[in-house]
């Protein structure tokens, strides 16, 4: 399971910008990963998804 997680992350990595509008996400991955979705797991305590992974400018992500 683990190395389909690192084949997806690496694709991701090599196909998408390094930094970009999180609003973006969707038309990025052509549907695929959900922003709002993602928004939605960033406020459940039970998936631990690490602020790294976001730059905050003010308000927005």
């Amino acid at each position: 399971m683990s190395n389909i997680l690192d084949e997806t992350v690496s694709t991701l990595q090599s196909v998408l910008p390094p930094v970009f509008a999180g609003l973006a996400l969707d038309e990025l991955t052509d549907g695929a990963i959900n922003w709002r979705t993602i928004q939605n797991a960033r406020s459940n305590p039970d998936i631990d998804i690490p602020r790294e992974c976001f730059i905050y400018s003010g308000r927005k992500v």
